[in-house]
């Protein structure tokens, strides 16, 4: 065994979310009952930047993180079978950094069949293959996210087997780490961001390789943006949030495991210098969304295409905005830095059946797009436009035309603000502070269907010093000889 590297681095009522009361409101009402301890806060969710450079060099890891101006948290690192864990290099990245690690089921010879390592018993050579990665991973287990064999269902690992051969290949890997007493920091199951896509009838259907929320910690898929960058493959430019909604979609279905994207890449558009620098900002804007709160991991393939007569470039230095734009991604507070939240382009709010898109001013030509189809084209000068007819799942994209130039922007769906209570009640060192607008009436606060107090023309706060438990609080007001009752709700 390896020695381990340290590594540097009271409800009284209430139906909604009510009005707070600024600290100083509060003293002046309530003196030293100010001084109560505040309730601890819920700390922020920080999703993991990674990347993957070739050969997981640690001096090309080096000058990414000089590039973007952080240390990344997570080095995208490919073995195959027969290889030795962990290297120098490999040990170079453990001192400060996790590894998303993928084993694939192969060797120069050529691949290994998954029906055969899932009935691989101890004795066999493919069963010590898997004590002695479990022995090389030992010590850092704690900083490695695992994956067994990732995107099986891609057509290159047709000769491994089929995905019930797959499956029972993960169960059986996963079991016996677990056997040897090796527990990763997440055993991550990495597909194409495709196999989220596709129907129940194709072969690569995510469904059909999972291997059971028993023996996944993590769902991930590998995602990006093509668009022209192939040879004779026409592709549309997709945002990231295309590419990623069945597997959020997934997840939800799965709510314990994290997501993550452990690939990640976008091309450059020719025609528009700062269309991928616009890509990467809506990716920061989309992980602060609380509707991606499960995703964990963001991991950029910072390489060219490996695959012969691709011209994808993936790295974030094929122009300074798409480099920029990931600077400003790492320091976003979602990724740990303390920059502020990059507002996405276009984006939405949906309540009930009506949607209302905003989108940011710059002097072009807009169309709105609802599900990949024209909606309307709005005045030059407007930047928001409201749709009546918005059923759950419908998406929006605005395409613009800047200096003759077609860009398009899918909006980012953002959560409605909560309307503030016109009145409010707060349990505060045992009384009850209610809090309501004045709008310039008289006013009567009345508990439990009863009166309690008439407060003076004008104000807008009353203490109750013996409140009753769960007692309920209304407001009576009178305002141009009309009488109007409104429950105050808690906090």
């Amino acid at each position: 065994m390896q020695q381990r590297i340290p590594r540097k681095g009271s409800t009284l009522c209430g139906k909604i979310s009510i009005l707070t009361l600024t600290t100083g409101l509060l003293a002046a009402l309530l003196g030293p009952l100010a001084d109560a301890p505040p309730a601890s806060a819920e700390p922020a969710r920080v999703v993991q930047v990674g990347v993957a450079v070739d050969g997981a060099e640690p001096v090309l890891v080096e000058g990414f993180e000089t590039t973007i101006g952080r240390q990344v948290d997570v080095v995208r690192v490919f073995k195959t079978w027969d290889d030795t864990f962990p290297t120098a290099d490999d040990l170079s990245l453990l001192q400060s950094r996790d590894l998303a690690l993928s084993i694939k089921a192969a060797t120069d010879a050529g691949p290994i069949a998954w029906s055969e390592i899932a009935s691989a018993q101890p004795g066999d050579p493919l069963y010590d293959d898997m004590v002695r990665w479990a022995d090389q991973l030992a010590p850092y287990a704690d900083q490695i996210h695992l994956t067994f064999h990732h995107e099986p269902e891609a057509a290159v690992n047709l000769d491994n087997g089929s995905a019930d051969d797959f499956k029972a290949a993960w169960q059986r890997f996963m079991q016996v780490m677990s056997d040897e007493g090796v527990a990763p920091k997440t055993r991550a199951w990495i597909m194409t961001d495709y196999s989220f896509h596709v129907s129940a009838g194709d072969r690569r259907q995510a469904d059909k390789w999972y291997p059971g929320d028993a023996w996944v910690d993590a769902i991930a898929a590998d995602a990006y943006n093509w668009y022209e960058c192939r040879p004779h493959v026409s592709a549309d430019w997709t945002p990231l949030s295309v590419n990623v909604e069945p597997l959020r979609q997934f997840g939800a279905d799965h709510p314990d495991k994290q997501l993550m994207l452990t690939e990640l890449g976008s091309a450059e558009d020719p025609q528009a210098p700062t269309r991928k620098a616009d890509w990467i900002d809506d990716v920061a804007a989309l992980m602060a969304d609380p509707a991606y709160q499960q995703f964990t991991l963001v991991s950029w393939f910072d390489l060219t295409h490996p695959v012969p007569g691709t011209d994808c470039d993936w790295r974030i230095e094929t122009s300074q905005a798409a480099t920029d734009a990931f600077a400003r991604l790492t320091n976003a507070p979602v990724f740990g830095g303390d920059g502020p939240v990059p507002a996405p382009y276009c984006s939405f709010v949906r309540v009930e059946d009506t949607a209302t898109v905003s989108w940011t001013a710059d002097d072009s030509t807009h169309v709105i797009r609802r599900d990949g189809a024209w909606l309307a084209t709005p005045p030059d000068d407007v930047t928001s436009y409201t749709d009546a007819d918005s059923p759950p799942g419908t998406s929006y994209a605005v395409r613009a035309w800047v200096e003759g130039i077609r860009v398009e922007h899918q909006c980012v769906q953002q959560q409605p603000d909560a309307e503030a209570p016109w009145c409010s009640v707060e349990n505060v060192g045992g009384t009850a502070v209610l809090t309501w607008t004045d709008d310039g009436g008289r006013h009567v606060v009345r508990r439990d269907g009863s009166w309690l107090a008439t407060p003076g023309q004008g104000e807008s706060t009353f203490i109750d010093t013996d409140p009753h438990p769960d007692a309920l609080y209304v407001i009576r007001t009178w305002n141009d000889g009309q009488t109007t009752d409104r429950t105050c709700e808690g906090v």
